[in-house]
């Protein structure tokens, strides 16, 4: 069997994938490989905060509901996910400032 693929649309964080309710507060779970990024960043040093976009391409090792992101102080504006043939998955981003990560979470458990 072949190993889902999902690729994350986010403004910018770097992805893992976890399986647990539980908020990771350092190392984050296993569960998920990165493939691929593409980051795009928009630097003016005038300003305090910076913005630009990125795309992960991950490979689940394990089937999971969520991924988690390390990310502190990071407004997105969009996050977008889909699976290997290009169906969109449905993601809901909740932020966990107060520990520095990001959570994604799928509409259903997501298959490995």
């Amino acid at each position: 069997m072949r190993p889902a693929f999902l690729l994350l649309l986010f403004c910018p964080a770097l992805a893992w994938a976890a399986d647990s309710l539980t908020i990771p507060t350092g190392k984050l779970p296993a569960g998920v490989a990165p493939e691929h990024y593409s980051l795009d960043f928009r630097i003016d040093p005038r300003q305090a905060r910076f913005a630009g976009s990125g795309e992960i391409r991950v490979r689940l090792n394990e089937g999971s509901d969520r991924i988690w992101l390390h990310a502190q102080g990071i407004d997105l504006r969009s996050t977008t996910a889909t699976d290997a043939a290009g169906k969109a998955i449905p993601v809901h981003a909740v932020s966990h400032d107060k520990e520095g990560v990001l959570e994604l979470r799928f509409a259903s458990r997501i298959p490995a």
